[in-house]
């Protein structure tokens, strides 16, 4: 079996964290393994749990349920982060605080610094891919010479009590959870790509964290959450936002702080906010669902094909065309 260093000296960042998975590689010894595809009574489709380095551990699932069925279950101490890709999947009930939901490619992370109870129901007929990672706390004593350059150190607020944040929509956490379904290795080759994908997933969370205390720093605490809360209702209706006006209304802000914050917070406008984020969309469309161009542009708001093309092209730097194989 192979032994792994318990520390590593130096910053703490993802390209010493995959050159370390890249070294260790070279002792792997490759092996065919199962292609993790599950039949059982509760439901059939993918499953993959396993935990990739000390403390870390990264769970796949792509399931259809057959039956009604509810689980009740005790959580150890860890911090947790599953996200919706696709499908419908019920919020988990967490005794003693409520219902956390799962929005579609959103993130939660879940710290929890006690044992908690918690019930997960799913329903006959429902479909779920999640991707998602937990850490306990094998995991933060491997790198526990590092908190004091503040890479990891913005996760420690989770390992205290309980705590339940959504992370803001990011592309880069939706992109890394379909790739972990989407590879074409197997055997150690494939357990190597999903502790470098499942390490990059972290932190790219970590970075997530760092900027939201960064800017809380700059704008405070309230409006930063009305930031948030903006951006949530851009993302829940980027075919249909609102006016700007009536956002700022509805977050409880001006129009002009809004502006403000947001250009400050994401580098762009409301407007160029949701036309990126539309553009995002199509290439899911485009790649995923194996929509023509045309159709692609209809579907997240374009009434021209052409116009669609250019803005693509802007935005990623090749047409949509090049997306369709």
């Amino acid at each position: 079996m192979l032994k792994r260093k318990t520390t590593i000296d130096g910053d703490l960042t993802v390209t010493r964290l995959i050159r370390e998975a890249a070294e260790r590689s070279m002792k792997i010894s490759i092996a065919p393994t199962s292609d993790n595809n599950v039949e059982t009574p509760f439901g059939s489709g993918q499953v993959f749990i396993q935990e990739v380095q000390p403390g870390l551990t990264c769970e796949l699932h792509a399931l259809h349920c057959h039956r009604d069925l509810e689980v009740e279950c005790v959580i150890e101490p860890q911090i947790v982060c599953p996200m919706a890709l696709e499908g419908q999947m019920d919020g988990m009930d967490i005794k003693g605080y409520g219902v956390v939901e799962h929005p579609l490619n959103q993130g939660t992370l879940f710290g929890i610094g006690e044992p908690i109870t918690c019930v997960r129901r799913v329903r006959a007929g429902q479909y779920f891919k999640t991707f998602g990672i937990s850490l306990k706390p094998a995991f933060f004593a491997r790198f526990a010479d590092s908190f004091d350059d503040e890479k990891l150190a913005v996760l420690e607020h989770f390992r205290i009590g309980l705590r339940v944040e959504a992370l803001p929509l990011s592309q880069r956490l939706i992109a890394l959870g379909h790739n972990a379904f989407n590879h074409a290795y197997s055997g150690g080759l494939a357990t190597l790509y999903q502790e470098s994908n499942a390490l990059q997933f972290v932190m790219a969370i970590v970075q997530l964290l760092r900027e939201e205390d960064r800017l809380v720093q700059q704008i405070g605490r309230p409006h930063f959450d009305r930031l948030m809360h903006a951006r949530a209702i851009l993302d829940q209706s980027l075919l249909a936002p609102p006016k700007t006006l009536d956002l700022a209304r509805q977050v409880g802000t001006n129009i002009t702080t809004l502006q403000a914050n947001f250009k400050l917070a994401f580098s762009t406008t409301i407007f160029g906010y949701i036309k990126s984020q539309r553009l995002e969309m199509a290439r899911v469309l485009l790649i995923e669902h194996k929509l023509a161009v045309a159709e692609a542009a209809y579907r997240v708001g374009f009434s021209s094909p052409s116009a669609f093309t250019a803005s693509y092209r802007r935005h990623f730097g090749h047409p949509p065309s090049a997306e369709v194989v």
